[in-house]
């Protein structure tokens, strides 16, 4: 390069979509701006596939091990007849568990220092990120849902699995966020913050998988326990602000 010469530019350069970006989000008020930068920073990054496709990979993995898994029996046990009550209810529940992978990686996006300098709290950009979490989830969850609805042909649970597959969603969305804040990737790996998660969501899991196999319990015993952890859900989301407000962003 010649002396006087300009500095060539090889850097990306995107026009300002910021406001656009935050109309979805208008909703969710003084929320909304931190909203759409996290889904600008999800989609300029390229990750946004990475992030579907680590939720769905689970699901389709499920999905064929459990439509396997009679012809397997079947061929192991011979004319023996064994049925398993794998109905549109017990998708729903496991679902909304493999929701969280996509709350963790909303969380791997970019340095939570560069929040330092702007005037928002920790638990600002956690309720953000779990916007983001539920819009990305709404849209997911709700298609794959319905084709497996749609595929075993069971329309008239369709109602209940859905709100069913929210409740969880929301609850271990809830209770990942209110554990590990904007550190889900980190903290997880703390065998202490590990075993809380499990002691907080598998009984929940649980519960609702073997209430899934009785369809006599379908109302009101399913629906009043996914309820329960809808309610549990929205305390947690209430307390973000004094578990994490006072919080300094750091690496």
């Amino acid at each position: 390069m010649h002396p006087g010469e300009a500095c060539p530019d090889n850097g990306k350069h995107y026009a300002s979509h910021f406001n656009e970006a935050q109309k979805p989000f208008k909703i969710f008020g003084k929320y909304a701006p931190l909203a759409a930068k996290e889904w600008i920073d999800l989609v300029r990054s390229g990750s946004l596939w990475y992030v579907v496709f680590s939720f769905l990979i689970p699901l389709l993995f499920l999905w064929g091990f459990l439509w396997i898994f009679p012809f397997a029996l079947k061929f192991i046990l011979g004319e023996a007849q064994v049925s398993f009550g794998f109905n549109t209810i017990f998708y729903s529940v496991i679902i909304g568990f493999f929701a969280s992978e996509l709350y963790g990686w909303l969380n791997r996006l970019d340095s939570i220092e560069c929040y330092k300098t702007l005037p928002i709290k920790m638990s600002d950009v956690i309720k953000a990120k779990l916007i983001l979490f539920m819009a990305l989830n709404t849209v997911i969850s709700t298609v794959y849902l319905a084709l497996i609805c749609i595929s075993r042909g069971e329309y008239g649970l369709f109602p209940a699995a859905l709100y069913t597959m929210f409740m969880v969603s929301g609850y271990v969305a809830a209770v990942i966020a209110y554990m590990t804040g904007v550190y889900t990737n980190s903290l997880l790996f703390d065998y202490k913050v590990l075993l809380e998660y499990w002691l907080a969501v598998a009984p929940v899991l649980i519960v609702l998988i073997i209430m899934s196999f009785a369809s006599w319990l379908l109302w009101p015993g399913i629906i009043i326990f996914a309820t329960l952890a809808g309610i549990v859900a929205y305390v947690l989301l209430r307390r973000l602000d004094v578990k994490w407000g006072r919080e300094e962003f750091k690496a």
